[in-house]
């Protein structure tokens, strides 16, 4: 079986995707398939990178000449995975019945329709959700990253003309490298001024509740046991906004903002964190909560889906719509500590990457056998 993986653009941030088509890739290549990873090549986007500029010439790479590569590479494969529902428009330029798509989750298409109360989505911008839409209606094999997910992407989907399977995220961090001083040494001069501290992973988006984070922390350091914690945020550079309400609130010497980490500082840093505060209001999986249970980090989290649904029992669960209030559920349970981090430790078991991919294969297997019974037919 030849699989071609068509993974995301280069130049784009999100690091959430770019490592789930790799680990995808590692691992499928380590359980013995045949596998290439295809990603747009840029273009146009590397003569300006950044901006609403950059971000159109990235447009003209991902959507006018990767189609064409994609067009008259595909039929060298006997299956395509596009890893991204993002990238589903690629599904008009291969074949429908050997095309599956990852679909993380559906906040895009939802802010497109106005039904998303925290995301204000373009013109421009609701036209690609609704061609993402048709390409993820166009393929018939569809996997979901969570059950919450697949419930989302249910009134959207045909279920007759569709076959979606929920398939949960694994970890993906390599630990090996955690002590290793080179390889940490950055954040470990930081951080060994910051302890005790409370970390935050993630992006300015508005789903990631970042500004609920900082009054968050504000609220709980005002706690005596918790009076000398600091907060260290780490992935996307806070906004202006938010650094502004850092400053407003009086708590710019005792946050961090490191911005992007290596997957070995983010290992650290969880590692060494008294909690990970994880408060988003919408997610398709949320990878943070695992990766800092499996260190043995303390997760606190929305008791929403798919947070509480992926964090098992091992977290504390909050409200993140009245984040003063979760500083005090954080307080009264905090005493837990090393109980809910053994649970958490526990529960992190579940996603090793054998079984993601153990999974995988088997949809993979499906396809293939449904191409070979509609050419015998």
């Amino acid at each position: 079986m030849k699989i071609l993986l068509v993974a995301n653009y280069p130049l784009e941030y999100n690091p959430s995707m770019h490592a789930y088509g790799q680990l995808l890739f590692n691992e499928l290549s380590s359980a013995g398939l045949e596998v290439t990873l295809l990603k747009p090549f840029p273009i146009f986007g590397r003569i300006v990178k950044n901006g609403s500029i950059g971000k159109w010439l990235g447009y003209f790479d991902r959507f006018l000449i990767f189609p064409i590569i994609l067009t008259l590479y595909s039929y060298k494969f006997d299956l395509i995975h596009v890893v991204d529902h993002c990238n589903a428009v690629y599904a008009f330029f291969v074949r429908a019945n050997k095309c599956v798509i990852t679909c993380h989750d559906l906040i895009g298409i939802k802010a497109s329709f106005g039904v998303v109360a925290f995301t204000h989505v373009s013109f421009t911008g609701k036209i690609l959700q609704r061609l993402i839409l048709k390409g993820l209606l166009r393929t018939k094999y569809i996997i979901c990253v969570s059950e919450q997910t697949r419930q989302e992407l249910l009134p959207y989907i045909n279920e007759r003309k569709h076959k979606i399977f929920t398939i949960h995220n694994a970890l993906r961090l390599n630990t090996q490298n955690l002590r290793d001083a080179t390889c940490v040494n950055r954040v470990s001069c930081i951080v060994s001024t910051l302890k005790p501290y409370i970390l935050h992973v993630g992006s300015n988006m508005p789903q990631k509740n970042r500004a609920g984070v900082i009054e968050f922390f504000r609220t709980i350091t005002a706690l005596p046991r918790f009076r000398n914690f600091n907060l260290v945020f780490c992935g996307q550079k806070l906004s202006d906004n938010l650094a502004e309400q850092v400053r407003v609130c009086g708590l710019s010497r005792v946050v961090c903002d490191l911005g992007f980490v290596s997957d070995a500082e983010l290992s650290y840093l969880y590692f060494n964190a008294e909690f990970l505060i994880f408060p988003s209001l919408m997610e398709g999986f949320g990878w943070p909560i695992i990766e800092a249970q499996s260190l043995g980090c303390l997760v606190v989290t929305s008791d929403i889906k798919p947070m509480n649904e992926v964090s098992g029992r091992g977290a504390i669960l909050i409200n993140p719509y009245n984040m003063s209030a979760s500083a005090h559920t954080v307080a009264d349970q905090y005493t837990r500590r090393d109980e809910i981090i053994e649970l958490g430790y526990a529960n992190s078991r579940k996603y090793m990457p054998e079984q993601m991919i153990d999974a995988v294969i088997e949809v993979y297997e499906e396809i293939t056998f449904g191409q070979q019974k509609t050419t015998n037919d």
